[in-house]
């Protein structure tokens, strides 16, 4: 009983933005030794650590000429003990440059983009 109909639809210009902290959700479906002093993150740094804080920022956006989303998700580390000996490394961006994050187990790219004014 299916009947093909051509609609006109109006929506109006909007903007959203939304953002929450996550660490006692995450916390609430089992993560929660993630945040103490008891963390393994022994293949990620070499000094121990813990995640302070889980954050998710949302964005949409949409008008006559479409709609433009987006989702970021901030972790913040933070090392549960201060390191026997300081190591240095140096990172100088200094020129445009492109980067991209990939899911490892499918290879597939995530976020890709570009910095060009440095």
């Amino acid at each position: 009983a299916l009947h093909e109909y051509e609609v006109e639809l109006y929506l109006p210009k909007f903007k959203t933005k939304y953002s929450k902290k996550l660490n006692e959700v995450l916390t609430n479906m089992g993560m929660g030794l993630a945040f103490s002093d008891a963390a393994d993150f022994s293949r990620m740094s070499a000094f121990p650590a813990r995640i302070a804080f889980v954050k998710q920022d949302t964005y949409i956006s949409t008008d006559e000429q479409g709609t433009e989303a987006a989702a970021v998700t901030t972790v913040g580390m933070e090392l549960t003990s201060m390191p026997a000996i300081p190591q240095k490394v140096v990172f100088n961006a200094d020129k445009p440059f492109i980067y991209l994050i990939q899911e490892n187990s499918t290879g597939a790219v995530l976020f890709m983009g570009a910095v060009k004014d440095i």
